[in-house]
């Protein structure tokens, strides 16, 4: 996943990330834009949880979600009949984030997976903001 946040250069990588992401301003790229980042998040809590930085792990999984929450909220302002494969990406996004969260649980304690129930919570909000969407007929022939 690139430089973990436990990395003294990791706060140079967020920054950079900040500034391309208040630099785009169409909708669509910005979703889009979130998306990875979301994914990377996760990824790196992914990382980081399996190497034993379960805290700080679950901190950037946070992270994640909120930036997976941002990209879905994008698509709200969007003609979704037009954008539909991106209402598809998300949505598909979601699912894996759920998927990658749930192996979690037995890594980790019950407080910490108190914290990550809510953020799988977030993930399922997602799928279910964007599932009417993705059901209708005409993003059901986009491509996932």
């Amino acid at each position: 996943p690139g430089l973990l946040p436990d990395h003294f250069l990791y706060p140079i990588k967020m920054i950079r990330d900040r500034i391309w992401l208040f630099l785009t301003t169409n909708k669509i790229d910005r979703s889009k834009l979130l998306l990875l980042y979301a994914d990377k998040r996760l990824g790196a809590a992914k990382a980081l949880i399996e190497g034993g930085k379960k805290e700080l792990g679950l901190e950037t999984l946070v992270k994640s979600e909120q930036y997976l929450q941002r990209a879905a909220a994008q698509l709200k302002d969007l003609d979704l009949d037009k954008e539909c494969e991106l209402a598809n990406q998300v949505y598909q996004a979601s699912l894996k984030h759920e998927e990658v969260m749930l192996e979690f649980e037995e890594k980790l304690d019950q407080e910490s997976q108190k914290l990550l129930n809510e953020n799988i919570s977030y993930a399922r909000r997602v799928q279910e903001e964007l599932l009417p969407c993705v059901k209708q007929e005409s993003c059901l022939n986009c491509e996932n």
